[in-house]
């Protein structure tokens, strides 16, 4: 993964999504030396965009959900 991120990095662009938040990364990746390295490279050039509010998906879904319940 850190390789792969570094070369991309000189002439590429990266769109990396997550529902975990970096902080937490050490979390779920056994050794904390690699997640942070990862992160590292992650972040050193992002733009991080943090979106917040309620699912779309869950909005549909309720919107349906009660219209097959007045039906």
């Amino acid at each position: 993964m850190c390789e792969l991120l570094e070369e991309r990095s000189i002439d590429k662009s990266t769109l990396f999504t997550t529902q975990l938040p970096l902080d937490h990364w050490s979390e779920v990746i056994a050794d904390p030396v690699i997640a942070d390295a990862i992160r590292d490279r992650l972040e050193h050039s992002a733009l991080v965009l943090n979106i917040t509010g309620e699912s779309y998906r869950g909005v549909k879904a309720r919107k349906l959900a009660s219209k097959r319940k007045d039906a």
